[in-house]
C-alpha cells in the first residue's frame, strides 16, 4: 500500500492510501463523532454525523466512507460542520423518545424491565415495581439476593461513577411488599 499526506485541522497526516478520512483522523488522535460507524461493517453513511469539510468540495462529505487523497485539506470542526452535526442530531432526536433498550435490559438473563421497575421505585411505588418484576418471574425476593447481576456490570453509569445497585432494588421491592 502506498502512503498519502493530507492536512486535518492544520495537522499534517501521513496514512495508508486505502484509509478513510475517519481512520486517518483516528490514527492521529483527532476525534470525529459517529453514530452508525462500525469498523467491522461496510460504511453505510446512515447518520452523517461524521461529516467533514474538505477544501475544494462544494458539500460536506462523510468521513467514514471517503478515502484519503494526496493533498486533501480537511476541517473536522469548522462552524459549518458543527452546525450541520447539530442539525442532524436535532432531526434524529425529534422522532426519538429515549426508549432504547438499555445494556442492563439486554444482559438480564430474566429479561426483566429494569428501567421500568427502577422508575417505579424512584417515584415511590415499589408495589408497582414488584408487579412489573413479577410479569417475568415469581421469584423477585430470591433473585434480589442470589442474582449474579450482569446488568450492573454492563450499566452505562460505570463509565461515570458506579452502577445502580439493580439487584438490591429488586430485593427492596420484594421485601417492601412482603
Amino acid at each position: 500500500m502506498s502512503k498519502v499526506s493530507l492536512t486535518i485541522n492544520g495537522q499534517t497526516v501521513t496514512t495508508e492510501s486505502e484509509n478513510t478520512l475517519l481512520q486517518a483522523a483516528a490514527q492521529e488522535g483527532i476525534f470525529i463523532p459517529t453514530l452508525c460507524h462500525n469498523p467491522l461493517l461496510k460504511p453505510e453513511e446512515a447518520c452523517r454525523i461524521c461529516v467533514v469539510e474538505v477544501e475544494g468540495e462544494d458539500k460536506l462529505i462523510a468521513s467514514c466512507s471517503t478515502k484519503v487523497k494526496e493533498g486533501m485539506v480537511v476541517h473536522t470542526d469548522s462552524p459549518l460542520v458543527l452546525e450541520t452535526r447539530k442539525g442532524l442530531l436535532t432531526l434524529m432526536l425529534e422522532q426519538h423518545y429515549g426508549d432504547c433498550v438499555s445494556p442492563c435490559h439486554m444482559t438480564c438473563p430474566g429479561n426483566l424491565d429494569i428501567q421500568g421497575y427502577i422508575a417505579h421505585i424512584e417515584r415511590g411505588d415499589p408495589i408497582e415495581a414488584l408487579r412489573l418484576i413479577k410479569e417475568k418471574t415469581p421469584f423477585a425476593a430470591t433473585l434480589g439476593r442470589v442474582c449474579p447481576h450482569p446488568c450492573e456490570i454492563e450499566c452505562r453509569r460505570n463509565r461515570a461513577e458506579n452502577a445502580i445497585n439493580i439487584k438490591d432494588l429488586k430485593r427492596f421491592a420484594a421485601d417492601y411488599a412482603a
